[in-house]
C-alpha cells in the first residue's frame, strides 16, 4: 500500500474565518486526532492533497515543524459542487496496529448474463474491513464476467488478502444478475385499471359551497328589500 507525505503546518486558531483564510492561501484546513492525544488543527498543502486524492491513498505521513506522524484519512469534505476539498480529518495511527476502514468494491469484466437480457444489480459498492495499517487493500475485486442471469455474489464469496477481515455479515449481497422485466409485462398501476380519476382540487369545494350559499341568500335579500320599499 502506497503512502504519501503531506506537508503541514500547525494552526493555533480554528473556526470558519480561519478556515477561509487557509483556503485563500492555497491550503486545506484539517484536524488530526486519536491515540488519546489533543486534536491538532493543520493546514495541508493543496497540491499534496490533490496528489493524495488521485492515488486514493488511505495512509499518509503528516510532516511539518515538530510533526512526523503517520495518520489514516478518516474524512474528506468537498465543496457543494464536489470539485474542491475544503476540509480533512486524520486519525493518528501506529504503523504496526490494525484498523477498521472502508474500501471500494471493484467489478471486473462484463457479465455474460447481460447479453442474455439480464440486468446488473451492484448492491454493495464498498465494504468495511479490518487490516494491519500497511496491509489495507486499495480495493476488493470481484470477477463478474462468468455471471449468468440468476447468479449472485455474497460477501462470503469474496476473496480478501491475507490478514484482511470483513466487518459485515457474510450473507450481505454484493452483486447479482437479474432478469429484466419487459415494460409490457409489468403489472399496470391500480389507477390505470380502474380508470383515471380527476384529483380533488383543494379549495374548490369550499369555493363552490360559498357560491351556492350566496345564490341561496339572494332571494331572501331581495324579498327583504321589497318589503322595506313598500
Amino acid at each position: 500500500m502506497e503512502t504519501i507525505k503531506l506537508a503541514a503546518s500547525v494552526r493555533t486558531v480554528s473556526g470558519k474565518q480561519e478556515a477561509m483564510r487557509v483556503r485563500r492561501a492555497g491550503k486545506v484546513p484539517a484536524v488530526m486526532y486519536g491515540h488519546g492525544e489533543t486534536p491538532v488543527h493543520l493546514a495541508i498543502e493543496d497540491k499534496d492533497v490533490r496528489r493524495m486524492i488521485s492515488h486514493a491513498t488511505r495512509v499518509v505521513e503528516i510532516q511539518g515543524e515538530g510533526i512526523n506522524q503517520p495518520a489514516l484519512v478518516k474524512e474528506v469534505q468537498y465543496d457543494s459542487m464536489g470539485d474542491f476539498v475544503i476540509h480533512m480529518d486524520f486519525m493518528r495511527i501506529s504503523m504496526d496496529e490494525r484498523v477498521t476502514v472502508t474500501v471500494p468494491i471493484h467489478l471486473v469484466g462484463t457479465p455474460e448474463g447481460l447479453a442474455a437480457g439480464g440486468v446488473l444489480d451492484h448492491v454493495m459498492h464498498e465494504i468495511a474491513v479490518e487490516a494491519a495499517v500497511m496491509s489495507i487493500p486499495d480495493e476488493i475485486k470481484v470477477k463478474v464476467a462468468k455471471m449468468a442471469i440468476g447468479d449472485q455474489v455474497f460477501v462470503r464469496d469474496l476473496t480478501f488478502p491475507e490478514g484482511v477481515v470483513p466487518q459485515v455479515s457474510p450473507e450481505h449481497l454484493v452483486v447479482a444478475i437479474r432478469q429484466q422485466i419487459a415494460e409490457e409485462e409489468a403489472a399496470p398501476a391500480e389507477g390505470a385499471e380502474a380508470g383515471a380519476t380527476e384529483p380533488e382540487v383543494i379549495g374548490r369545494k369550499k369555493e363552490d359551497e360559498d357560491a351556492e350559499g350566496e345564490e341561496a341568500e339572494k332571494p331572501a335579500k331581495e324579498e327583504k328589500k321589497e318589503k322595506k320599499e313598500k
